[in-house]
């Protein structure tokens, strides 16, 4: 598609706004009167049998200095210019998905900012996180966890209680995709960890194309901020979408990729 049809295709959705949302909703798709129109060519897309969709993740920053996230497709990434880039830093790219909206870092985070390695341990003592659910064997309700904001709070707020440090929830956290990025970053819950797996390809192409690179690793695993208990967490092989629960919170050095749900 050009950008003439582009342009023909917009201008066409804005003029006939109300009818094609009153169209819809008739065929069961949720809609909102005042859901812009990028959000409502998402739900076409996705209802059309397109899977997921991916857009580039950038922080904007308004007159008056205040820092927000803007999203491109490719199409409206592709109509700035290099100078007009500049003005729109990337942090990662937003996944689209089943109900989900997630931004993936566009990198790893290391295991501190002077060790540039990108594995490290879930914490330094394996403890019972207060208010944090165990899924322990069996109970694989923990692919339903989607929950990477509260888990990390939670994580974070109860080893404050100790000495000892959470250092995969701190370090997704102390995350930044940009010197001004004013995203709360966590560490991944479960469920979308095997999100992320279901959609690897789509976004290792977003990745590739408008981050150069990035992409998420076939053979690394990876931590999650869902609890197995007291001495273990949940680990998910993206690649294959292997999970493991025998993951010692002290004793394994596993990846760790910061997300944060919108």
């Amino acid at each position: 598609m050009d950008i003439k049809e582009i342009i023909n295709e917009v201008q066409l959705m804005k003029a006939n706004k109300e009818d094609l949302v009153e169209a819809m909703r008739e065929v069961g798709i949720e809609v909102a009167d005042n859901d812009p129109l990028r959000v409502i060519a998402d739900k076409l897309h996705l209802a059309g049998g397109k899977s997921c969709v991916t857009k580039v993740a950038t922080v904007e920053t308004l007159d008056d200095g205040t820092k927000q996230h803007r999203f491109f497709t490719r199409e409206e990434w592709d109509l700035l210019s290099s100078s007009e880039r500049l003005a729109y830093p990337r942090i990662g790219i937003l996944l689209i998905a089943e109900g989900h909206q997630l931004i993936i870092s566009k990198s790893y985070q290391t295991r501190s900012d002077d060790n540039d390695a990108t594995t490290m341990l879930w914490g330094t003592s394996g403890l019972d996180v207060s208010g944090l659910k165990n899924y322990e064997t069996g109970t694989y309700g923990m692919i339903w966890d989607f929950d990477s904001q509260g888990n990390t709070d939670k994580i974070i707020a109860h080893y404050g209680t100790t000495t000892a440090d959470p250092v995969a929830a701190r370090r997704c956290r102390e995350y930044k995709g940009c010197p001004d990025d004013p995203t709360r970053w966590d560490l991944p819950a479960a469920g979308h960890l095997i999100l992320m797996t279901k959609y690897r390809l789509e976004i290792n192409e977003a990745m590739n194309y408008f981050i150069g690179g990035g992409t998420l690793s076939d053979s690394q695993w990876y931590w999650s901020s869902t609890e197995y208990g007291a001495n273990h967490a949940w680990a998910i092989q993206v690649f294959s979408g292997s999970v493991s629960s025998n993951s010692g919170k002290v004793n394994y050095h596993f990846v760790v990729r910061p997300v944060s749900a919108i």
